[in-house]
């Protein structure tokens, strides 16, 4: 339960994080010209901050497995003698 939580509460920041980026980036450097262009500029820029935040999302939920596995795998290791 608590890696799902992890994983959820990670995914909800970095998609947060990826869409304003996003948002940041597109009004930094787009002027639309008139209403229809405004309409699908913000479109366009809803659909990408989406993709991204999924794909961060996929990605960061690959990196939690990993530390989990390397965790996990660490507590099967024999310490040496001292």
């Amino acid at each position: 339960m608590k890696l799902k939580a992890t994983k959820m509460i990670t995914r909800v920041i970095v998609g947060f994080g990826a869409t304003s980026i996003t948002n940041q980036i597109v009004r930094n450097n787009v002027v639309p010209g008139s209403l229809f262009q405004k309409i699908t500029i913000t479109a366009a820029m809803i659909a990408a901050g989406a993709m991204l935040g999924e794909t961060l999302g996929t990605y960061t939920d690959d990196k939690i497995d990993e530390i989990v596995e390397l965790v996990e795998d660490s507590k099967d290791v024999t310490p040496l003698p001292v």
